[in-house]
């Protein structure tokens, strides 16, 4: 849980530097980082190069938020995938059939092995075991 809070409030904090002007994840907190319309300008003057078009820019979105809980903005999380139970008798007690047949197994194989070990006529006799 403090894991899961940990990594929220590190999103966070990533999303608010995202949207600071002239922010940048990879930026050290010591150093000063250009103003983003110095770096423009700078890139433009390169002789040859065509100039950068504002309009096909996209920003940086975030997941829709659904509300705000007690102050704090909750994201919009898809509804969890519905199990469609199975009508029939047998889907719906096929794990209690598997293992009864597992269990049946385990017996008919361990008292096998002690009719074997300890020769006991009786068990060795059973049709299954000849």
């Amino acid at each position: 849980m403090a894991r899961r809070k940990r990594e929220i409030k590190k999103r966070k904090k990533t999303q608010e530097q995202l949207l600071q002007p002239g922010g940048s994840v990879f930026e050290k907190e010591d150093t000063v980082a250009e103003p983003a319309g110095q770096v423009i300008a700078s890139f433009h003057d390169a002789p040859g190069e065509p100039e950068f078009d504002d309009s096909t820019a996209v920003a940086p979105s975030s997941p829709p938020l659904a509300e705000k809980v007690g102050g704090k903005a909750r994201r919009e999380e898809p509804p969890p995938a519905k199990r469609v139970p199975d009508s029939s008798w047998l889907g719906r007690n096929k794990e209690n059939l598997l293992l009864g047949m597992l269990v049946l197994y385990v017996f008919l194989l361990g008292l096998g092995t002690v009719g074997e070990l300890f020769e006991i006529e009786w068990i060795l006799n059973l049709p299954l075991f000849r």
